[in-house]
């Protein structure tokens, strides 16, 4: 028992010690899961609280979304914005100040249209003036004197005013060298100048329209007879002094030498200008500098298209003005022998040269002369010609404008012109006009007019041109269907009929055709007044001539074929008729006869 005792009293601690250590460890186990279920629960907490705060953020956006969407959806109705025009781009500006400046025409004496209107606007808001800065030049004016070079180099260099010109516009104007040699060939011309601004303020046509397009003041008639009488006063001191060298009033005398010391200065200034090649140099120059210069003209035709003649105005002084007239170039419009000085004209090829060296292509040359002694003048040196080809293959505008020509034969020369200046794939628009004897030119124009096809051509202009049926037919194959105008004025059918030519017209399409007092074929044997009921102007509904509505296919039949075919029925009614009475008379003699034989 003792033992048995001990022994179950030893075994006890030992059972209690492996016991111990068991739970002890289960104990540690438990430990760690806990730990990392407590772990495990903090990172659901962690992600259920990021949960929540996204759910919150998402709800927020929604919140911010929807409004958001409304907002978008009703600015995008079409409807009137409560915007300022100063919150438009701009673009948007550049083009309404566009709009207020107008269109711009090419006529020569509507470039400066909108100049005020533009101005009046910069004068708004630094915004709009730096805008409307551009556009305050739009056309040079360019004349053979220094004063007016000095002037094309100052605008040219201009940041701002330079990135607005469109065009120069060479004056063909020149100081003549008669005026400069003999002062009475100088007063002989300007008494013819201004006897005839004095017999338009004497018919009172000043008196009621004003002395001018820019000054709205009207005059008294006393006033303009004042200016009238003080101009006559001088008039006569100039005849006096052509007369006797001297005239009874000093003033004038001492005037009139001035004058022509002035006149002679001046001439000598233009002789180094043009020796020295100063205009070709300085209108390439100023084209390299401004960017938006396409487009080079020279005129030598409009009276207008400078401000050379000195307007006589009550109120100043009278004779200063007249003498300061004596002082300014002339053109072939105003000169009494009606011929431009040769080298004038020569500034043409010269100056379409040297600008094609800067490398600038242009885009519309305009050529319009009043007189012109030799065409040949118009084209540049043999050594030139390929450099002007290679300019004329960006040309979209080309305008040629001759009132006459002194030499009588030049077709072949017209063509080597127009061949030259012709070869433009790109052309768009097309002028080419003479107005006064064409029957020089020749077959000029039908070469010349059908030597290149033009694919782009869609605005044309023929004054004065003289083709045949076949020329014509030819160059209506090699543009494009739809023309957008078309203009034959004074248009001369060499060969063939306007019939034919109308029924080749029709096959184009038009959004404006006029053809204007035309000649040869029909129009030479109608009666004028036949020709004018086919080819003028209907003043009833639709505004249109005859040949018009056929040609634009809103007539069926053409109104010459009508005529002709009227004609042949006439013809073959008479015809019957007289055949009828010669089978009559036929008849009435047999039955005289049968009565003869029965008697």
């Amino acid at each position: 028992m003792a033992d048995v005792d001990m022994a179950d009293a030893e075994t006890p601690p030992l059972c209690q010690g492996g016991f111990g250590l068991h739970r002890h460890e289960q104990t540690m186990a438990n430990t760690e899961d806990r730990a990392t279920l407590k772990k495990a629960y903090d990172g659901l907490r962690t992600a259920n609280e990021e949960l929540s705060r996204l759910n919150v953020s998402g709800h927020n956006l929604r919140e911010t979304q929807d409004p958001l969407r409304h907002s978008i959806n009703k600015l995008s109705r079409p409807f009137l914005r409560n915007l300022h025009i100063l919150d438009m781009p701009d673009e948007i500006l550049l083009l309404i100040l566009n709009l207020v400046r107008g269109s711009q025409h090419d006529k020569r004496s509507e470039w400066h249209i909108g100049t005020e209107d533009i101005r009046n606007c910069r004068l708004t808001c630094r915004r709009l003036c730096s805008l409307g800065d551009p556009m305050l030049i739009r056309l040079i004016r360019l004349r053979l004197t220094p004063s007016s070079l000095e002037r094309l180099g100052e605008i040219s260099r201009h940041p701002t005013i330079s990135k607005g010109v469109q065009a120069i516009r060479v004056v063909l104007c020149a100081y003549k060298r008669r005026f400069n040699d003999d002062v009475n060939e100088l007063i002989d011309f300007h008494l013819g100048e201004v006897g005839r601004i004095l017999a338009i303020i004497e018919i009172k046509e000043c008196w009621v329209h004003g002395d001018g397009p820019h000054n709205r003041r009207h005059f008294s008639e006393e006033e303009w007879l004042e200016v009238v009488s003080k101009a006559r006063t001088t008039l006569a001191a100039w005849r006096q002094f052509q007369e006797t060298g001297s005239c009874d009033d000093e003033q004038h005398r001492v005037l009139l030498e001035t004058t022509h010391q002035k006149y002679q200065g001046l001439y000598e200034v233009q002789e180094s200008i043009r020796w020295h090649k100063v205009l070709p140099r300085a209108v390439a120059s100023a084209v390299a500098r401004m960017p938006r210069v396409r487009s080079l003209q020279f005129d030598g035709a409009d009276p207008w298209a400078f401000e050379l003649r000195s307007f006589i105005r009550p109120g100043e002084d009278v004779h200063g003005a007249i003498y300061h007239t004596m002082l300014e170039p002339t053109t072939a419009h105003h000169a009494d022998d009606q011929r431009l000085d040769v080298d004038s004209c020569i500034f043409i090829p010269k100056t379409i040269h040297y600008v094609r060296e800067t490398g600038i292509r242009l885009h519309s040359i305009v050529i319009n002369l009043s007189f012109l002694e030799d065409i040949q003048y118009l084209l540049p040196r043999p050594k030139h010609q390929e450099g002007v080809l290679s300019t004329m293959q960006q040309l979209r505008d080309f305008k040629l404008h001759i009132n006459r020509c002194a030499s009588e034969d030049h077709s072949e020369k017209l063509v080597q012109v127009l061949k030259l200046h012709l070869d433009a794939p790109n052309l768009e628009r097309l002028t080419l006009s003479l107005w006064e004897g064409n029957s020089g030119w020749g077959v000029g124009w039908g070469v010349g007019l059908t030597s290149h096809p033009w694919r782009n051509l869609t605005n044309i202009e023929m004054c004065g041109i003289a083709l045949d049926l076949s020329d014509l037919r030819i160059f209506l194959k090699r543009i494009q269907p739809t023309l957008i105008a078309l203009t034959m004025q004074l248009f001369e059918l060499r060969t063939g009929t306007w019939e034919e030519a109308l029924d080749a017209l029709r096959e184009k399409s038009y959004r404006s055709f006029e053809i204007i007092l035309p000649s040869g074929a029909e129009c030479n044997d109608l009666p004028k007044q036949e020709v004018d009921e086919i080819f003028a102007y209907d003043h009833g509904d639709t505004g249109m001539s005859r040949v018009e509505l056929y040609v634009r296919n809103l007539l069926t039949d053409n109104p010459l074929r009508v005529i002709r075919d009227n004609e042949e029925t006439v013809q073959d009614d008479a015809d019957n008729t007289e055949a009828n009475v010669e089978d009559t008379e036929g008849l009435e003699g047999n039955l005289d006869n049968t009565q003869g034989d029965t008697a």
